[in-house]
């Protein structure tokens, strides 16, 4: 190659260099300076850029979020710190609805003021909104999946088990081409009879939403108690543990067995159940910090019997729960209510009176009991 050919070819790349330079200063400041990040995540007045996104965003993705408690239905949720939550139903009783559902406490996270108060022929083409809706299920359904059972989901979903803050929990994720989209997932918990459902669509925000559902303290103690493991005390003269809230175990040829095991067995004879007394439940709290939870336990041997026990436990919310005592309170009574009061356990409940049959106790009286000497005794 000649000289005059390295002149050019030099100057002519010096030429591109100096131009591509001041082509891309020109279009610099359309081209983004920072990665976008989502401002519902930051806390108030903070920029998105710099060390702020690390320090807000990965420490804590609810930093700046503002905090729902319901004290009524025992939960609390974080939401963001520019939306609104409408509590105008938050606090209603279950009630039956058109659909025969019992429901009450609906709650709705939005992002403008007074939600219920937009429909389809109103509402802004930016609403964005969750709303929280709780069940009360027949006492009897146990699990999720019996209750998930119940609903007639139109399209193909995947299910999945999930845990929030110790509730367990079902979500179904439904498939794209799902006839009726007005959810991409639907999420239930599960606390005693009651579920609590968020319907998920199109937001992330939504799922950080629902994924910060936790419990009240007592609601975590209720939790603890429904699966709560017992040393023998009633009836029954081996440990067992509860699984929602009941326990169930059978005699085969004299020997207990788990009631699976004894329904293959073709000595079958009975099976005695374990239960919690539907609602009939008292906490305490002490200046430790720690809670004695009273409640009624139920044993029934297959027949009409139904001996039920005053049963005291202690723990806390971060803790397993230990069985303290129990003490036998009869066949077949009735118990109204159950309280603390000064360190006793008052029992408002219905007795057997001397022409009463077993089935109908008919003496309305309050019975107290205090703990002393590692025993309940009664106290008048």
């Amino acid at each position: 190659m000649k000289k005059s050919q390295f002149i050019v070819f030099g100057i002519v790349l010096i030429v591109l260099c100096v131009g591509g330079y001041f082509v891309f200063s020109y279009f610099e400041e359309w081209l983004p300076s920072s990665p976008t990040f989502d401002t519902y995540n930051l806390p108030p007045n903070s920029s998105t850029t710099g060390d702020n996104i690390s320090d807000s965003m990965v420490k804590d993705p609810y930093a700046g979020w503002k905090i729902y408690t319901n004290e009524k239905y025992g939960y609390s949720i974080h939401y963001p710190g520019n939306w609104y939550v409408d509590t105008r139903f938050s606090n209603r009783d279950f009630s039956t609805r058109g659909s025969g559902d019992v429901m009450g406490g609906d709650t709705l996270f939005a992002n403008y003021e007074n939600g219920y108060d937009y429909d389809i022929t109103n509402m802004p083409r930016d609403f964005d909104s969750i709303q929280l809706l709780i069940y009360k299920t027949d006492p009897k359904i146990v699990f999720l999946d019996d209750y998930v059972k119940t609903i007639n989901f139109v399209g193909l979903y995947t299910k999945e088990d999930i845990m929030i803050h110790g509730v367990p929990g079902l979500k179904l994720t439904f498939s794209k081409d799902r006839e009726q989209p007005s959810a991409d997932a639907v999420v239930f918990l599960k606390i005693n009879d009651r579920v609590f459902n968020f319907s998920i669509r199109d937001s992330a925000i939504k799922e950080l939403i629902t994924n910060s559902f936790r419990p009240s303290e007592k609601n975590m103690l209720l939790l603890k108690l429904l699966n709560q493991h017992f040393p023998p005390f009633g009836i029954v003269d081996t440990p067992f543990a509860f699984i929602n809230g009941g326990y169930k175990y059978s005699y085969c040829g004299g020997k207990m067995l788990g009631e699976e095991d004894c329904k293959n067995n073709p000595i079958y004879q009975n099976t005695t159940s374990i239960y919690l007394d539907e609602g009939v439940l008292s906490f305490e709290k002490t200046q430790n910090g720690i809670y004695y939870v009273a409640t009624i336990v139920t044993f029934n041997a297959g027949g009409t019997g139904q001996y039920k026990y005053l049963v005291l436990l202690n723990g806390t919310p971060d803790s397993d729960l230990s069985y303290v005592a129990s003490v036998d309170l009869g066949d077949r009574v009735q118990i109204h209510s159950i309280s603390f009061s000064e360190g006793k356990i008052v029992l408002d409940m219905n007795i057997h009176g001397p022409n009463d049959g077993l089935c109908c106790p008919s003496v309305r009286t309050t019975k107290i009991f205090e703990l002393q000497g590692g025993n309940l005794m009664e106290v008048h």
